[in-house]
């Protein structure tokens, strides 16, 4: 199993996946993207270092943060891979004050939930950077997923409590 971690809007992914390594014990490899750049040059980048990776390991589990989230998912409806997402941004749109709406309008990806993927939304009603998101992730992917509301500030400052579902991918099949 190869543990990849995609960071946010205006990260690095550095902090981050330090975190979730020490909590799972394992190298978490991590895929950056340019947050300047548009959606599908990013996404392009992405879904072809997860191809690259998908030749190497039989499985791969996806790791996002925020606006990571948005790529990790479009990821497994073109490659498959397995999903822990938290505090996802799906609508960069309604984020004007963070994202430069010049970005945000390159977010057009049209998700499919009909598309069976092992995910795992971890999500915030104490988020203090997308308002509203526990009702948001419901609408988008309730009945199709797993989805936990935490008492997590936007940024997940350990994954400890979280390791078990990301390291048990039998967690999944339930």
């Amino acid at each position: 199993m190869k543990i990849c971690y995609i960071h946010g809007y205006g990260s690095n992914g550095l902090r981050t996946s330090g975190k979730l390594k020490e909590a799972v014990g394992v190298d978490v490899e991590i895929l950056g993207w340019d947050w300047d750049k548009p959606f599908r040059e990013n996404f392009n980048d992405l879904l072809k270092r997860v191809k690259e990776i998908a030749k190497k390991d039989d499985e791969i589990v996806l790791v996002a943060t925020s606006l990571g989230c948005y790529y990790a998912r479009a990821i497994a409806e073109n490659e498959y891979c397995e999903l822990n997402l938290f505090n996802p941004c799906f609508k960069p749109w309604e984020l004007a004050d963070i994202i430069p709406p010049e970005i945000s309008k390159t977010y057009d990806y049209e998700f499919n939930k009909s598309i069976v993927i092992a995910m795992a939304i971890f999500v915030s009603d104490e988020d203090e950077v997308i308002p509203n998101n526990v009702e948001s992730v419901a609408e988008m992917f309730g009945g199709c997923c797993y989805i936990e509301v935490t008492k997590e500030k936007h940024r997940i400052e350990s994954f400890e409590k979280y390791k078990d579902k990301i390291l048990d991918t039998s967690f999944y099949k339930e």
